[in-house]
């Protein structure tokens, strides 16, 4: 018997000493962990799991497990409560934190690990979720950003020679005016067809730059992947940004915009402009349509101490519940219907700000409006002050000028308002420039496209610094974009002059003007 009696004892010793080792991982256990009976009543919970809840351990211990989902499972999906009825589950779902925030967990329900006790272990994985939408909204920032450069380069094209062929027959008829009135004079007609011409035409070249806008504003935000910071001029990013947002705005609310005289802050303009976009139409959704004359977004900047600048977007919208303020930064958290946003706007926007030096502030009150701030390090001085005007430089009598372009109309533009001061060649891919160069020909001045099919004005510029390098020189590009990453690192790295498309006459006679007139005698 007293072996027995001792057996016994060694027995329940094992016993309690593998629960309390069982003990011991249950509490260690990086995963929440939970012990619920048959009932689905929670029995015991680790450390893990009252972190994961947001509360203490009688916060946690005697609630029902159904009650821990955010929301009802979606018929035919595991759900939290299918380990009541014995069976090993595992699956996804949404667990409420005590302070009302959602967490997104992985979970495994394990049947009968003691009589009448069943195990649920629970993984936030809320971090990797969020790591993944960050990817995944990355990914779509950029085949969008691709998407726009394209579509802004395709649009720059024909842009260009409708805003020059304006500039050309605005030109004309302001000549012919004089003539136009006097002829008509003679007839006993009333003198007003040059004006009404002119006035069309006006109207014509309004719309034209309407669109030069546009591509331009398309064009800012369509560089996601460029990260390189520099100085940002504030004025025309925010120009821009207002004018992407407008269609939000112009319902429901008056645009007020203040901006002082301040100086460019260090950063990247395509992050800075998605930035104040977000607050923009973040503003704009606070407010109801339909009441524009009764509400405010106001868009200011300003110098504060400590070479610092501040952009300050304030509605007279809804405002922000103060329990709310705290968390509008979190990942994900939006007080916004489901479809209009995703709650990562803000919390991409403070990343953003942070590398860049500079933080968001906020101020709001619920009912009558909110004030986001953004403060960026200025940039400092670059130790050169803008060239003087002065008098333009006297071109030559008449130059030699090559113009090189697969788009053909932008040739003949060119082709037909220099040809009374200039002698224009024009030739529709690089492969033909380069022929006439093989061929002895020499030019004053090379205006080359920098995106052509078959071969690149790029490719262009390096074939003549081999064969011809003093023709190299006297190349400039004219551009609807530089949106592929070779084009961007080719503009960097050499050192030559690039136009944007679509360019005024007046942009290119005074290139002329000012290239033309240091240019040595190359025609042969």
């Amino acid at each position: 018997m007293l072996a027995a009696a001792l057996a016994r004892e060694l027995a329940e010793a094992e016993v309690l000493e593998r629960e309390r080792q069982m003990r011991a991982v249950f509490d260690a256990a990086l995963d929440a962990m939970l012990c619920v009976d048959a009932s689905g009543l929670i029995r015991d919970a680790n450390a893990a799991a009252m972190t994961l809840l947001g509360c203490g351990r009688a916060g946690v211990v005697g609630r029902s497990l159904a009650e821990l989902a955010a929301e009802p499972p979606r018929p035919g999906t595991p759900a939290l409560a299918d380990v009541l009825r014995g069976e090993r589950v595992s699956g996804a779902a949404e667990v409420v934190h005590a302070g009302g925030l959602r967490r997104s967990v992985e979970f495994t329900g394990i049947p009968d690990i003691r009589p009448g006790r069943h195990l649920v272990a629970l993984r936030d994985v809320s971090e990797r979720k969020q790591l993944h939408a960050r990817l995944a909204l990355a990914d779509r920032m950029v085949s969008v950003g691709t998407l726009a450069a394209g579509v802004a380069h395709e649009l720059n094209n024909p842009l260009a020679y409708v805003v020059a062929n304006l500039s050309y027959v605005d030109e004309q008829l302001t000549l012919l005016a004089p003539r136009l009135a006097a002829a008509r004079s003679g007839c006993g007609r009333e003198p007003d067809l040059a004006n009404a011409l002119l006035d069309a035409v006006h109207d014509a070249r309004d719309g034209a730059e309407r669109m030069r806008v546009i591509v331009r504003d398309l064009k800012t935000f369509s560089r996601p992947d460029e990260e390189r910071a520099g100085p940002v001029s504030l004025a025309p990013l925010l120009d821009s940004c207002v004018s992407v947002a407008w269609n939000e705005i112009r319902h429901r609310a008056r645009l007020v915009r203040e901006l002082a005289d301040v100086p460019p802050v260090q950063g990247c303009e395509a992050r800075l402009g998605q930035v104040f976009l977000n607050l923009l139409v973040n503003a704009a959704q606070a407010i109801p349509e339909g009441h524009a004359d009764e509400h405010q977004i106001r868009v200011s900047a300003r110098a504060l101490a400590g070479e610092r600048v501040a952009v300050e977007v304030a509605d007279t919208g809804s405002g922000i519940a103060p329990e709310h303020l705290p968390r509008i930064f979190d990942p994900f958290f939006t007080t916004k219907p489901p479809g209009v946003g995703t709650g990562l706007g803000l919390s991409i926007c403070q990343s953003i700000v942070s590398a860049m030096g500079g933080e968001i502030q906020v101020e709001s009150a619920l009912g009558h409006g909110t004030a986001f701030r953004v403060v960026l390090p200025a940039s400092g001085p670059d130790g050169a002050g803008a060239p003087g005007r002065g008098a333009a430089p006297a071109a030559r009598a008449r130059g030699r000028i090559l113009v090189v372009d697969d788009e053909p109309l932008v040739g003949t533009v060119i082709q037909r308002t220099l040809q009374g001061e200039h002698e224009v060649t024009v030739a529709s891919s690089a492969r033909a420039a380069l022929a006439r160069v093989a061929a002895g020909e020499r030019f004053d001045l090379i205006l080359s496209d920098l995106l052509m099919p078959e071969m690149t004005g790029m490719e262009l510029y390096r074939s003549l610094r081999e064969r011809a390098p003093e023709l190299a020189g006297r190349v400039v590009f004219l551009t609807g974009g530089a949106f592929t990453p070779a084009a961007r690192t080719f503009l960097e790295q050499e050192p030559v002059e690039c136009v944007e498309k679509p360019f005024e006459l007046e942009t290119i006679r005074a290139l002329l003007a000012r290239r033309l007139v240091t240019a040595g005698s190359p025609r042969s």
